[in-house]
């Protein structure tokens, strides 16, 4: 029994299931906090998990707005197998020159029962291959109406197939905020 107060903490998107992500942010409330911030800060990365730490962290205050607000976008690595050929991709580089190219870009997903059609061109703001390492580096707009999900743009802009999106690594580099 007794009072035992908790940190309420929210995170302002969820990174999808077999998605890396190199950089989160989270929002935590707390009635008290120490003076000298780096304190907590130590104190939370001690019972971290390895390879997981906070590096950063300020105080706000209650009337601030919240991570979901201010989300603006993300930039993903999507990591090509190491067999994918030159063949492929050129077919891959002519498929972002063609994408990047049009004004607008429909795709159509079942979800939920229903057959939903969407133009995913106005949420990717930058779309690039690097050849030599064999990433394709993805930016794209967070807005009200919603974003693009990196498998959409391996599915639809890159014609991946289902079974090819398993064996790609999606990696989320950044948050951005606005």
């Amino acid at each position: 029994a007794g009072y035992h107060p908790h940190p309420k903490i929210s995170f302002a998107t969820a990174t999808s299931v077999g998605m890396e992500s190199r950089q989160e942010y989270l929002d935590v409330t707390a009635l008290a906090y120490p003076q000298n911030l780096s304190v907590l800060k130590g104190e939370i990365n001690a019972a971290l998990p390895d390879g997981m730490a906070i590096t950063d962290f300020q105080a706000l205050s209650f009337a601030a707005r919240d991570l979901a607000q201010t989300l603006r976008g993300f930039v993903y690595e999507l990591i090509l197998p190491a067999d994918t050929n030159e063949e492929k991709l050129g077919v891959i580089l002519q498929s972002i020159e063609n994408f990047l190219a049009a004004e607008s870009f429909p795709i159509t997903r079942s979800s939920k029962g229903k057959t939903v059609t969407r133009d995913i061109r106005p949420f990717v703001e930058a779309l690039s291959l690097n050849i030599k390492e064999k990433t394709v580096t993805l930016t794209v707009r967070h807005a009200q109406t919603g974003s693009v999900r990196p498998v959409d743009i391996l599915r639809h802009v890159l014609s991946f197939s289902e079974e090819e999106t398993q064996r790609i690594g999606v990696v989320k580099m950044k948050t951005m905020l606005a």
